[in-house]
Order: structure tokens, then sequence, then C-alpha cells
């Protein structure tokens, strides 16, 4: 009846879980940095970097392409 647990239980509550919540719940998909990310899951950048990976390889996450520095970083739409 929850189809956020189903996620929270294949990923058993590590990182990637909180950086999915984040996108979802705190900023509306989408946040301007990894380093955003990292504040506001009080978590290393090369932890989230780690877990923006595995997100991405799962197609949960996608890299918003930005003109300037940096990389956004967006919630995927279901399909």
């Amino acid at each position: 009846h929850n189809p956020g647990l189903k996620d929270r239980i294949v990923r058993r509550g590590d990182l990637r879980c909180s950086i999915l919540e984040t996108l979802r719940h705190d900023t509306a998909g989408v946040v301007s940095s990894e380093s955003e990310l990292a504040r506001l899951n009080a978590a290393t950048r090369v932890a989230v970097r780690k877990s923006l990976h595995a997100l991405v390889l799962e197609g949960e996450v996608r890299y918003l392409q930005r003109q300037g520095r940096g990389r956004g970083v967006a919630l995927r739409t279901p399909a």
C-alpha cells in the first residue's frame, strides 16, 4: 500500500534512500549541485557522488545539463 516503502526495502535504507526522499519531498525534485545534496543529507560529497552514480545506473535519477559551473540533479519522473 506504500510504494515508497518498496524503494527503502530494496536499498536497505542507505544513503540512496535519503537522496531519493530529499529530492522527492524537500527540493521538489531538483537541486543545484551535488554539494547542496550533500549538505541536505549531512553526508560527504564523495558518498553522495557514489550513491548518485548507483541511482543513475538504476534509472532513478538523472543529471540535468546546465550552462555554467556544476550539474543539477533531478529526480527522473516515472514512465
